[in-house]
């Protein structure tokens, strides 16, 4: 294995022990985006994924995650006004892998990365 993809690795692994444990995200914030992630998406933190998240103003952040049914989807989530976060399905893991697109990905890219530790996550590895 790279030191690339072992890096990669193990930041991803620090990020969803941080997601987990609902220490991802700004302090400030945490609360309301978990109460969205989970009462609104219905997301269980234990057995999804994060792949990655980033703010984008003062009360809005977007990023993707994977859930526990393999579902991938792209959030973004407000803070202040929940009525204009947005929730955007990209496709189930297991038709997401069959696109030429992931195939062409890198070995350390943090979609690549995210479906082998959700695949891990299932004892699917």
């Amino acid at each position: 294995m790279s030191i690339k993809v072992d890096s990669a690795r193990k930041d991803l692994a620090v990020l969803n022990e941080k997601f987990r444990n609902r220490e991802a995200f700004s302090p400030g914030d945490r609360e309301e985006i978990y109460r969205q992630l989970v009462q609104i998406k219905k997301v269980d933190l234990i057995s999804s994924v994060l792949i990655s998240w980033m703010p984008e103003g003062d009360d809005f952040y977007s990023g993707r995650i994977i859930d526990q049914k393999g579902q991938i989807f792209h959030f973004d989530i407000h803070v202040k006004n929940p009525d204009f976060t947005e929730w955007d399905d990209d496709f189930p893991v297991d038709e997401y892998e069959k696109l030429s697109r992931f195939k062409a990905l890198k070995p350390w890219d943090d979609n690549r990365l995210a479906i082998e530790l959700w695949h891990e996550l299932r004892g699917n590895s």
